[in-house]
């Protein structure tokens, strides 16, 4: 298995409605927006990036919009070849 691993902070900028499986597993879904600024080749770069996210929510946890977190998983692609951020990991930084 090669390392895929992933782990970000942002803003939940859009909560699309949750989904079940039929086995009654609940799968939420949004939006994550970063802004940071970061270190590259000695120079400072201002990072702005939004990444669709797909958890598969244990228990009764909510997510809303406006929500700051830090989430870690793994990334894929979906059918239109864009990158989704699969959670493995969510913390709610204090909302």
């Amino acid at each position: 298995m090669q390392p895929n691993q992933f782990k970000i902070g942002g803003l939940i900028t859009r909560v699309y409605p949750i989904r079940h499986t039929p086995s009654g597993v609940t799968i939420a879904r949004f939006i994550l927006e970063h802004i940071s600024t970061q270190l590259e080749a000695g120079a400072l770069c201002h990072i702005k990036s939004k990444i669709f996210c797909v958890w598969i929510k244990p228990g009764p946890q909510v997510i809303q919009e406006g929500f700051e977190v830090e989430v870690s998983g793994f990334i894929s692609q979906n059918a239109k070849l864009q990158l989704v951020l699969h959670i493995t990991e969510f913390l709610n930084k204090g909302n």
